[in-house]
């Protein structure tokens, strides 16, 4: 298979502990960079890889985890 590209999203952190998140649906084939209060879980329609999750402490934003760096491959159970 191909490899997909994601477009460059700008992202605000809104919320203390915001993940950002690499989200690809399987029915449409679209992949979109996606924010969330909640750690992303995968579904059977679409798989989600956090990319790192954020801090927003008196309006400054700072990276408190990294989840993934390079190429994301989607498991066989989900391809």
């Amino acid at each position: 298979m191909a490899p997909f590209e994601v477009a460059e999203t700008d992202v605000s952190i809104a919320a203390d502990h915001s993940w950002i998140y690499v989200s690809y649906t399987f029915a449409i084939g679209t992949i979109t960079i996606e924010q969330s209060p909640i750690e992303p879980q995968s579904t059977e329609a679409i798989f989600k890889q956090p990319l790192h999750r954020w801090r927003l402490i008196s309006g400054a934003a700072s990276i408190e985890k990294i989840c993934h760096l390079g190429d994301i491959s989607i498991p066989g159970s989900f391809a």
